[in-house]
């Protein structure tokens, strides 16, 4: 579900942003569209930026010194606690 969700909003930006150019060309030529790609480039820069900061900061759980992060580093400090 959150994937279909994902591809209308980017279906949504993309028509949206091609939208936005055709009227920018019409209004005002050239230089307008520019003005828009831009902005639209910044926007959509921002947004990503926003997004990706709040999942690194997120990060993993870690309880501790010792804690293993993954499934796969578990099983790595098992075995090493074994020999």
């Amino acid at each position: 579900m959150a994937i279909r969700y994902g591809q209308l909003w980017g279906a949504v930006a993309g028509v949206s942003a091609a939208l936005a150019v055709v009227v920018g060309y019409l209004l005002g030529g050239e230089r307008t569209v520019w003005a828009v790609a831009a902005a639209e480039t910044l926007v959509f820069m921002g947004w990503v930026g926003r997004r990706f900061r709040s999942r690194a900061l997120a990060g993993p759980p870690v309880h501790g010194a010792d804690a293993a992060h993954c499934e796969r580093c578990r099983r790595a400090r098992a075995r090493l606690d074994h020999h």
